[in-house]
């Protein structure tokens, strides 16, 4: 008994600490939370002064004004992660000490026998699920909170963009007047963005693998003997959402691809259709929605397949990086010489504003889809390298060439409007045989699909043969069919 006790009375001292710990931690996160508030109001301050920002730096040489105002902005942008990285530890402490404490409560109780402390085993347990949003009209404050905190983090990072784009001119001059701010943009964004998917992902896969690890380590009976790695497993797949732009893929696809192309095309006018080029970036379908939409969603299938397959595709297969690089090679080889034909014509566009020469979008564009087509050829490789050893892999990869597949149609768009305005004198009969290449990528991407429809098919004829085999057959020995 006396032993019991002394048992009881160190529980409860640990469970008095973490409670202890995770109010400290709280009220960090409220600090760290406050801090971000203020830290944005100062960025909005600033645009107050920004028609006489040059004057500021009057007394800095003009040749170096330019790096000393991109080196505040990076300086300030660093700020806005720290503060929020801190935001997320501090939550990260409240939930590794919320839980030890719930399992701490579990162990007292269970020695008592009766359910005497029940508010984190119980009560937090189920009003800060994830899983209770609403009830009724009724919505969770927290939810708002985390709402409004991630929108004054975002609107920081994108009012530091706009900063260094209304500010630019003021110190660069020519092409460095777009590229600097576009360049500023391609990097601090991706950054907000995982910054912002680590939220996420904290309170879903980081709060179960939490959940398992301080169990293992506290003996709780069931998951004692797993080890780290498998534990790691366990919660690797869980509660990860499958809605593409959701994910850190697409939107980081979106970030490097259509957006700084959409920028550069606005600021040399030829973004509107009304622009005086004969090929403006919104009447460009398979960029404007197809870079924005269905290449996201390819590159989000295209990474799925990858990770969830990896230690399949990895296996045995030293070829897969050194073929990845011949690829990328052969890709960018392909696009140079499209990109030539493009800007050799007599048309002028977004990617081409002047005859013979690419645009800064068209620089940009020519880099993006030399990486997007090696992405696309090297998914045809895994695809068909992870689908002859796992049915789901044949599955994910026809959904991921089912988007693609799309994406390719919208060549057959992008003509029918152009037709209607750049190509309208020249007329259908000549122009239609003109347009094969399109017709050959479409129909080679249905004979792909079809083909890939037809093994789905047959693999999942065979993985019902195999579970629903009866089970009377199952063992039996061969029958003698000799009649002898």
């Amino acid at each position: 008994m006396q032993k019991i006790d002394k048992q009881l009375e160190a529980l409860l001292k640990e469970h008095e600490d973490r409670r202890e710990e995770n109010s400290w931690h709280n009220n960090r996160y409220h600090k760290q939370a406050n801090f971000a508030y203020l830290y944005a109001s100062i960025v909005i301050a600033i645009s107050g002064i920004l028609p006489s920002l040059e004057t500021v730096f009057k007394n800095v040489p003009k040749e170096l004004q330019g790096s000393l105002f991109v080196l505040l902005l990076a300086f300030g942008a660093m700020i806005g992660f720290y503060l929020f990285a801190s935001t997320l530890d501090a939550l990260y402490m409240m939930y590794l000490n919320g839980i030890r404490a719930s399992i701490l409560e579990t162990e007292i109780n269970t020695i008592l026998g009766k359910d005497i402390l029940i508010w984190n085993t119980q009560i937090l347990n189920h009003f800060h699920s994830i899983k209770l949003i609403k009830v009724k009209d009724w919505l969770k404050p927290s939810v708002l909170v985390i709402f409004w905190t991630m929108f004054f983090f975002a609107a920081t990072v994108a009012f530091l963009c706009f900063l260094c784009f209304a500010a630019a001119g003021q110190f660069f001059q020519g092409e460095s007047a777009i590229l600097v701010p576009v360049t500023y943009l391609v990097i601090v964004a991706p950054i907000a963005l995982y910054h912002l998917y680590q939220w996420k992902a904290l309170s879903t896969t980081g709060v179960h693998y939490i959940w398992s690890t301080v169990q293992q380590l506290s003996g709780v009976s069931g998951i004692k003997n797993l080890s780290t790695q498998e534990i790691t497993e366990l919660t690797k797949h869980r509660h990860q959402s499958h809605v593409p732009f959701l994910h850190w893929v697409p939107l980081l696809t979106i970030d490097l691809g259509v957006f700084p192309m959409a920028l550069l095309s606005y600021s040399t006018n030829s973004f509107w259709p009304s622009s005086q080029y004969q090929f403006p970036f919104l009447l460009n379908t398979s960029v404007s929605f197809g870079d924005l939409l269905l290449i996201p969603c390819f590159n989000y299938f295209l990474y799925r397949l990858v990770s969830e397959h990896w230690k399949t595709l990895r296996t045995g297969r030293t070829w897969i990086f050194p073929g990845f690089v011949l690829i990328l090679i052969l890709s960018s080889a392909i696009q140079y010489w499209i990109h030539m034909e493009w800007i050799n014509d007599q048309y002028t566009g977004f990617m081409d504003l002047t005859f013979g020469k690419l645009s800064a979008a068209g620089v940009w564009h020519l880099v993006f889809s030399s990486i997007q087509t090696s992405f696309v050829l090297a998914f045809l490789v895994l695809w068909y390298v992870a689908s002859n050893e796992d049915r789901r892999a044949t599955e994910l990869g026809f959904e991921g060439w089912s988007v693609f597949t799309l994406y390719l149609m919208l060549g057959a768009l992008d003509f029918v409007l152009q037709m209607n305005r750049s190509f309208a004198s020249i007329g259908w009969s000549k122009m239609l045989p003109l347009q094969w290449p399109i017709l050959l990528r479409i129909v080679l991407a249905f004979v792909i699909l079809f083909s890939a429809r037809r093994k789905i098919w047959r693999q999942q004829m065979q993985h019902a043969a195999r579970r629903y085999v009866p089970a009377r057959t199952k063992n039996r020995l061969p029958i003698n069919r000799s009649h002898t």
